[in-house]
């Protein structure tokens, strides 16, 4: 009942203008007949001039609940293609948590993975790769937003210079 609310949000707001529409001739035409004694032809040149606004108003107004159906269409798509088709709200809680961990660190420190995996044979223990530092130098994974891993050899200051970037998903220090 509640899947794709975006397209339902869309389909009622046709729905609500075509009822809308049929609403406004009952409308006009009702006004135009109990007016037709007192105006005489003016009754008719009224009735069209309300009829159009009324059919302006009402579309103007469907307009932004269907944009309102777009947004929320737009962002259930995007939010499959970031969590994948068959999201939940644990996958939410714990990926908040994960992110938690690994980003921001509550005591602002370096967060070390237990069990290292470095697939790249060429960094280089003992240089950063960003500033070129020789001195608390960690091997790094670094994943974008897109989900791009890198490794990198960085030092504790390139480390918290980029958990601060924007696009960084994560950074994980593996011990040395």
């Amino acid at each position: 009942m509640f899947d794709h609310p975006g397209k339902k949000i869309k389909t009622a707001a046709k729905v609500l203008f075509w009822v809308g529409a049929i609403g406004s001739a009952i409308v006009s035409n009702s006004l135009m007949s109990i007016l037709n004694n007192s105006l005489g032809g003016l009754s008719a040149l009224l009735a069209i001039i309300i009829f159009i606004v009324m059919l302006l108003l009402l579309y103007v107004i469907t307009l932004l609940i269907v944009a309102q159906g777009e947004l929320v269409e737009n962002s259930t798509i995007i939010r499959e293609k970031i969590c994948g088709s068959d999201y939940s709200e644990e996958f939410y809680d714990s990926n908040d948590e994960q992110y938690e961990e690994n980003i921001q660190p509550e005591d602002d420190t370096v967060k070390q993975d237990p069990s290292p995996v470095i697939e790249e044979d060429s960094l280089s223990d003992d240089v950063c790769d960003s500033c070129s530092k020789t001195t608390k130098v960690h091997q790094c994974k670094i994943t974008d937003n897109d989900g791009i891993v890198y490794y990198h050899v960085l030092c504790d200051d390139c480390i918290k210079k980029t958990r601060s970037m924007k696009g960084i998903k994560s950074l994980i220090v593996f011990p040395d």
